[in-house]
């Protein structure tokens, strides 16, 4: 895993990233990963990766350096949108692997049965229900919710579920007994796993993260833009040749918006920081705010009735009463922490957004360090770099896996390396 920041104002954008990079395999950590590059070596962009580090079994930083010393060179764009998809279509274009030999399915029926499996427990523990019934409820309230998001895949579901129907079967037959024993059910009926399947039918043709995507910042200026801009392109494994990507997100300062701090991996420590609370606490008040309504109310109801379950309108009043709370608890919370930290962003000079950026990082690092129980994959050195319409991509700090005055030909060959006009 990863901590990475990006921190815009009107004259620049400062981002940070930590080393740290963890096995897959045996789940050892090293602190020596570069998340961090000059996607141009011309104009002032920037690129960031974060969680998988590999495409294809391609190194993200290998397919980086190969896009912008041979497919970009000199040529520049208007916009930051125009760089992502760019290098979106660079990476369309199969030159590195068969992305047929790269199918997302395992990696998605893995993700969606771990976290069905999490979701329930959660479930049981929170009613003390041990019922089979409650697994058919999580998998359509799931497949509900994923149905309810706007689908921005170009995969035709129709398609998917004829031709992936037996490849799905399979690999969730590889679950079944995980799935029974871990929930202690005795076996899956006909009717669960077909809702199961279509589970993972959703998720494979909608943009739905699988544990294995790998996160993209692309940063800077472009050439018509005066103020920065930055895009988060999730991109997630490969159906029938085609590369499920999505955007996450896509900003950009202007008058009327002149600071933006943009954490990306994990980002509970910065949240923390910025908001006064980690919004996984306020999840888990909503929650619990929500219960203390229903039980409160269904103990009134029982005084005045012969029992009975809570009628669905009361029910949905009991939400509608939930969410108000919680949204005047953040409203009050954006006030007290995050707009005094954003007016200050807003007139930060370039070393200082530099600072802030690297502090911010290495606050998670530290975090994770003297904190009991978790893996320390936030860690090591923090590269930091600022990116100014005027000066360009300028290195604040970054590590070098070899002595630059032992090395300096590797000065010399960098700007030759793909220096020419297309």
């Amino acid at each position: 895993m990863t901590t990475e920041i990006a921190i815009l104002n009107t004259g620049a954008v400062a981002l940070a990233a930590d080393s740290a990079v963890s096995s897959y395999y045996d789940r050892k950590i090293y602190n020596s990963a570069n998340k961090l590059f000059t996607l141009s070596k011309y104009s002032p962009v920037g690129i960031m990766v974060y969680n998988t580090a590999t495409f294809n079994g391609v190194p993200w930083e290998t397919i980086i350096k190969f896009y912008r010393d041979k497919k970009l060179g000199k040529k520049s764009f208007a916009t930051i949108s125009d760089y992502a998809d760019d290098f979106l279509n660079f990476i369309k274009g199969n030159q590195f692997s068969d992305l047929d030999k790269f199918s997302a399915l395992p990696v998605v029926v893995h993700s969606a049965i771990t976290h069905m499996i999490t979701i329930i427990r959660e479930r049981q523990e929170r009613e003390a229900l041990y019922e089979v019934d409650v697994f058919s409820e999580c998998l359509q309230e799931s497949i509900e919710l994923i149905k309810s998001n706007k689908n921005t895949l170009s995969i035709d579901l129709d398609t998917a579920r004829k031709k992936h129907k037996e490849g799905i079967e399979d690999e969730v037959s590889k679950y079944e007994k995980q799935i029974c024993d871990e929930l202690k059910i005795t076996s899956l009926d006909a009717r669960q796993k077909e809702a199961l399947f279509e589970l993972i039918l959703q998720w494979l043709c909608n943009p739905i993260q699988s544990d294995m995507y790998s996160g993209i910042v692309i940063a800077g200026f472009g050439d018509e833009e005066l103020f920065p801009a930055i895009r988060n392109e999730l991109v997630d494994g490969c159906l029938d040749g085609y590369i499920r990507h999505w955007t996450k997100s896509n900003d950009k300062i202007n008058v009327g918006n002149s600071a933006l701090v943009c954490p990306f991996a994990q980002t509970h420590i910065i949240d923390n920081f910025l908001c006064g609370y980690d919004k996984s606490v306020v999840q888990r008040l909503e929650q619990t705010i929500f219960k203390s309504l229903q039980n409160n109310t269904t103990a009134l109801l029982e005084a005045f009735q012969q029992g009975g379950d809570l009628p669905e309108a009361v029910l949905n009043l009991l939400r509608a009463q939930t969410a108000q709370a919680v949204e005047s608890f953040e409203r009050e919370s954006r006030k007290i922490y995050t707009d005094p930290v954003m007016n200050v962003v807003s007139i930060l000079p370039k070393e200082e957004l530099a600072a802030m950026a690297e502090a911010l990082v290495s606050l998670t690092s530290l975090k994770k360090r003297v904190s009991s129980g978790e893996d320390e994959n936030v860690g090591g050195p923090v590269d930091v770099a600022v990116i100014s319409k005027g000066d360009g991509f300028i290195w604040i700090k970054r590590k070098h896996y070899f002595d630059p005055a032992l090395n300096n030909h590797f000065m010399l060959n960098y700007l030759q390396r793909g220096a020419y006009e297309e």
